[in-house]
């Protein structure tokens, strides 16, 4: 029971939050809103909420730690107090207010690392607190420290802490996590690939075999026990083969049949682009991203890292930066695309996300929405995405030069070849 009403009938707590009775006057603010806890509104509650759980044995709030709660009091009072709320989140808090010495990087690893830690984190860096950093490149060189350490036989164990080191991290650390983030999806495909590399070499040494002696016909004798990992083994192959490891082996290529999937009806691309344009009950970064897709044949990977300077506004309209050269973006598109810029918000609960520089805000303040998300995103709205951008790209290969359609789109000129 949270209340009774003035019959004195109990009132549960769903209940009560539907209740006018809910809305009384906050006795620190006295602004009359659904009010949280001990007489105090959200507003009120979430900071004093927060300082408890970062005040120290002395009752007070250590100076290193006044930037963290200046910047997480800044956040929704109702979003920061749905945070505090995780169990993980006030035992990450405690544990901060028990350490010396200023918040850092370095401090937040040295504790628990539940996924509250990860939103604190996120929250730190978008308001300044912390550095930024390639949080997922730093998860997963973790990653890659502890597998290779459970690989027991000590060859194998060197070459696929060289595999990792030279095929991948080189890779990841040359890229810039502005221009190219590692998105969850290549994070976990890299972790699979490693592990069906980790299974070949066990599987090799089962038989009595190893890379050096192992031939095409162990390969394929190993694909066909193992289909789930038949193009995983791919990358591995190649690299083993090129260091000297392995000689004349190769997995096959992975072939799909995604790339010739096209949208059913002849005018569906249109029909749908208007339900975009038009269509005011359907969410902005939706209808933008959608657009971009059945318009200009981006996909949800390249739109999840578009940022906010990609979007140019002058005196003829707006632009938009897709590739070399600007599109001049018409209406009503011209005006949804600044309507997104103003609006945009992520949908993490603790920080605020107005300053990212992502035009897609994601779960983390400091990182974008990953084009799987879009791609659901769209989807529940019934929009097709890979057929959408494939019939997309193949009406416009038919306007415009494959040059032109590179240069605008910021497509591999093969891709624009078609």
């Amino acid at each position: 029971m949270s209340s009774r009403t003035p019959d004195d009938r109990p009132l549960c707590g769903r209940c009560f939050r539907k209740s006018p009775l809910s809305f009384r006057e906050c006795v620190e603010c006295g602004d009359t809103s659904r009010l949280h806890h001990f007489g105090l509104c959200p507003k009120c509650a979430a900071p004093r909420q927060l300082r408890s759980l970062l005040t120290g044995p002395d009752g007070e709030v250590r100076p290193e730690l006044v930037p963290v709660l200046t910047a997480l009091a800044a956040s929704n009072p109702h979003s920061l107090l749905i945070r505090l709320r995780n169990p993980g989140t006030p035992l990450l808090l405690r544990a901060s207010a028990a350490e010396s010495g200023p918040v850092t990087h370095e401090v937040l690893d040295r504790l628990p690392q539940p996924r509250s830690i990860r939103y604190l984190r996120a929250a730190l860096v978008s308001t300044g607190v912390l550095a930024e950093r390639n949080e997922l490149l730093i998860r997963f060189e973790e990653w890659v420290n502890s597998v290779v350490e459970e690989v027991q036989e000590p060859e194998e164990r060197q070459v696929i802490r060289a595999f990792t080191a030279w095929f991948y991290l080189r890779r990841l650390r040359r890229r810039s996590p502005r221009r190219h983030p590692i998105t969850s999806g290549g994070y976990n495909f890299m972790r699979y690939e490693i592990r069906a590399a980790i299974r070949l070499l066990a599987w090799l040494r089962e038989r009595g075999a190893s890379l050096e002696t192992c031939t095409q016909s162990d390969i394929d004798q190993w694909l066909s026990s193992e289909e789930s990992g038949r193009y995983a083994i791919r990358n591995f192959l190649v690299w083993v083969v090129s260091r000297g490891h392995a000689h004349n082996i190769t997995a096959p290529t992975h072939t799909t049949s995604r790339g010739q999937e096209m949208l059913a009806e002849v005018d569906q691309r249109w029909d749908l682009s208007r339900r975009l344009l038009h269509d005011t009950t359907i969410a902005t970064t939706d209808r933008v991203a959608g657009c971009l897709v059945l318009l200009y044949g981006q996909s949800c990977a390249r739109i999840a890292a578009l940022t906010t300077s990609h979007v140019t506004k002058t005196h003829d309209g707006v632009q938009l930066w897709l590739g070399r050269k600007p599109l001049e973006i018409p209406e009503p598109l011209a005006g949804l695309v600044p309507e997104l810029v103003g609006t945009r918000q992520g949908h993490a609960v603790v920080g605020h996300t107005d300053s990212t520089p992502w035009l897609f805000p994601g779960a983390f303040p400091e990182r974008p929405m990953d084009g799987v998300s879009i791609t659901a995103r769209l989807n529940r709205i019934g929009i097709k995405a890979r057929a959408g951008r494939n019939t997309a790209l193949m009406e416009l290969a038919g306007e415009l030069p494959a040059v032109v359609l590179s240069g605008l789109l910021g497509i591999h000129i093969n891709t624009a070849t078609l």
